[in-house]
């Protein structure tokens, strides 16, 4: 392994302050000077992972390891980069190739088991963190990620007594607070969790995740989010086929519904499934947007997020436009625009929530769908014969673009 030159240990100290990019310019000056440096490469791709930019992080560890195939550096980066892309069988082929070098390594055994956690193998990973804890029992990290195990596997009591292992061996983990405000939310949040979130934000200000946490739990401020929160992470705990049939539940309790629809109680209870249905959709762009009206509530939403809130509220504000003409005039026909209008808008309230290896693909579908929205629209207002023709093919694509953001 060649020295470390004066860029890779600057990169290195800027990695370690959460200043990815800046780490990432000083390790590419050092593999300037010298393009075989392995230290260069195998650290470049851990700034490459903390970017979530995996594909590339994956290619600079390989290089590191073509230069040196003993470099831990460069072996954990290329696990880490596989899970990333979910190469689940060569993340853990890798780990199983760094261990063989260092088989006493605690932080090895806290990666395998991180990475069985996100293929919610919760009982290996358990082991594999509880043999990572055995080894360096003093590692805070190791401890919070053997609470995030534990809890996945629904062992309550022993992941709070491994929560608070690791908050005692470092009270300003912003890992371990991260971990705690995870739980909370998953509790429905709260103040709670608000005050948690914040203080994993102001320890690690640079991360995404809290950003992103402290936003949930913010939001979570309100009772309903906060029983949404509860429901959306009941539903990631389960089976796609049981997610499947309870999205399908309100639609069929409602054709069941139907032949009593003179009764009240059966009008009463068709008005709350579709009252629940609307409100599970539009609340969580509703609390963005109100997120958007102050300076600290923006810095918190990513970019995504953002665009995402402002095209529901320009899909919104049409559906409201085209619902009041309709309401004033109904001989105006803008019925069917409406609720094509109003069923987009909610889709695109939820971009952000995509699947990332589905987003590319969703954001091509709304771009779709923006154009076609402005083809109805034109349409619509100029009296063109296929107005029509055009708002029902928004309706119908809204309908299916609801559930394809309800599946992804």
């Amino acid at each position: 392994m060649s020295q470390a030159s004066p860029s890779v240990a600057r990169g290195v100290a800027l990695l370690d302050l959460g200043r990815a990019k800046e780490a990432e310019q000083s390790f590419r000056d050092a593999l300037a000077a010298d393009p075989s440096d392995d230290q260069a490469l195998a650290y470049l791709a851990h700034a490459l992972l903390e970017q979530d930019r995996f594909v590339d992080a994956r290619s600079a560890a390989r290089n590191a390891l073509a230069a040196d195939p003993h470099n831990l550096t460069a072996l954990t980066a290329l696990a880490s980069a596989h899970a990333g892309v979910e190469e689940w069988k060569e993340a853990l082929e890798t780990i199983d190739n760094a261990l063989a070098l260092a088989p006493e390594f605690g932080g090895l055994h806290r990666q395998a088991g991180a990475i069985l956690s996100m293929q919610k193998r919760h009982p290996e990973a358990i082991a594999a963190l509880q043999q990572a804890v055995r080894l360096d029992p003093e590692s805070s990290s190791t401890w919070s990620t053997l609470a995030r195990a534990l809890h996945a596997a629904r062992r309550q009591p022993e992941a709070e007594a491994a929560l608070e292992r690791a908050l005692q061996l470092d009270p300003q983990s912003a890992d371990a607070h991260q971990v705690r405000s995870v739980f909370l939310l998953k509790q429905g949040g709260g103040a709670r969790a608000v005050s948690t979130s914040r203080e994993s934000l102001r320890l690690d200000p640079t991360s995404e995740a809290n950003r992103e946490i402290y936003a949930l739990a913010r939001k979570s401020r309100n009772p309903l989010y906060g029983l949404l929160l509860r429901f959306s992470f009941f539903l990631e705990s389960k089976p796609p086929g049981v997610r499947l049939a309870l999205l399908l539940l309100p639609f069929f309790a409602s054709r069941l519904l139907r032949p009593y629809d003179d009764a009240l109680w059966a009008r009463v209870l068709i008005g709350a499934l579709i009252a629940i249905v609307v409100l599970t959709w539009v609340l969580e762009p509703l609390m963005n947007t109100l997120l958007l009206t102050t300076r600290a509530g923006r810095g918190l939403l990513s970019p995504l997020t953002k665009r995402a809130t402002y095209a529901f509220l320009i899909y919104a504000a049409a559906a409201l436009g085209f619902g009041v003409a309709t309401a004033v005039d109904a001989a105006a026909g803008f019925g069917l625009l409406a609720l094509g209008l109003a069923l987009w808008a909610v889709t695109a309230g939820h971009i952000h929530g995509v699947d990332a290896h589905r987003l590319r693909t969703n954001l091509g579908l709304h771009a779709g769908g923006a154009a076609l929205s402005v083809a109805a629209v034109g349409t619509a207002l100029t009296g063109a014969g296929a107005a029509d023709g055009f708002a029902a093919l928004l309706v119908l694509s809204g309908v299916a673009m609801t559930w394809l953001s309800a599946l992804t």
